[in-house]
């Protein structure tokens, strides 16, 4: 119950504080502060939120289902980069425990190389590996850029994933050595138990507070680089849209629609690892 309402809070704040931001435009005129304009769009925004509309220079549109296209396609970008940025992580961190340590020094290396690397480059990196394959073969792996009859998927979420497989996978190694610190560790080895197990059942059991608590800020990181390679890869995501049709209302929605499914994912996870571990995430 105390969990419930907490989540029930923590979801309400947020949508508002999605509404009190976007019409933060509305509190400067010039270089003057009203505060009267801004309850006013406070008012007419909160007033549109059931029916919303958007100009498009030309005509008034419905909001729905016209932002649901865009909006998809980003939630199968960040979910597909994340997802996968995870599986990259903890395939480098079952290679690197089993490694001896000159060659985890290495890795530990080129995780720490990638994790400094610009957004920019990292595509540039990925378009040109493409092209190579291209001019090599005449197959066209990947798409690089939307058109009329070609959406990109596998491109953007490579791209997306790479930076934070880098930071989930050094996160994975200081927990890693904490973990090995531990006294259950020796107890575990004494009992004849395989590194495997070890890791499989203890330690990555022991890691997932931390590790759920840290994709938070992930996830804000991947959004953040999501505005960036939707305008490289020209795709009509959603945060294109909100760019195109920048009005407090299309903003205000648009952030409320990220949000959801983010919330939802982090409560399901924060149950399920409850249940697990008996441990909560921060």
């Amino acid at each position: 119950m105390v969990f419930a309402s907490k989540q029930g809070i923590k979801f309400v704040l947020t949508s508002l504080t999605f509404i009190l931001i976007g019409c933060l435009p509305g509190l400067f005129q010039g270089v003057h502060v009203d505060f009267m304009n801004y309850v006013n769009l406070l008012k007419h925004v909160s007033i549109q939120l059931v029916h919303p509309t958007y100009f498009d220079g030309e005509l008034t549109h419905p909001l729905f289902p016209n932002i649901l296209a865009p909006y998809f396609y980003s939630m199968k970008i960040l979910f597909g980069g994340l997802i996968l940025s995870l599986i990259w992580a903890f395939l480098g961190l079952f290679l690197t425990f089993f490694l001896p340590k000159k060659a985890k020094q290495v890795i530990h290396f080129i995780a720490f190389l990638g994790e400094s690397l610009p957004d920019i480059l990292v595509i540039s990196i990925f378009e040109i590996i493409v092209i190579w394959i291209y001019e090599r073969t005449g197959l066209l792996v990947m798409n690089l850029s939307q058109s009329m009859e070609d959406i990109p998927y596998i491109l953007p979420i490579l791209c997306l994933s790479f930076i934070p497989a880098c930071f989930f996978y050094r996160m994975m190694l200081v927990n890693l050595k904490e973990q090995l610190e531990m006294d259950y560790i020796e107890m575990a080895k004494s009992k004849g138990l395989r590194p495997s197990a070890i890791l499989s059942r203890h330690i990555l059991r022991n890691m997932a507070a931390p590790l759920l608590s840290y994709s938070r800020t992930i996830v804000w990181m991947m959004l953040s680089n999501l505005v960036i390679f939707e305008y490289i890869f020209s795709s009509a995501g959603i945060t294109r849209f909100m760019y195109t049709y920048h009005t407090s209302l299309v903003f205000t929605i648009g952030m409320f629609l990220i949000y959801v499914p983010f919330f939802i994912f982090y409560v399901v996870l924060s149950i399920v690892l409850k249940q697990i571990t008996g441990r909560e995430a921060l």
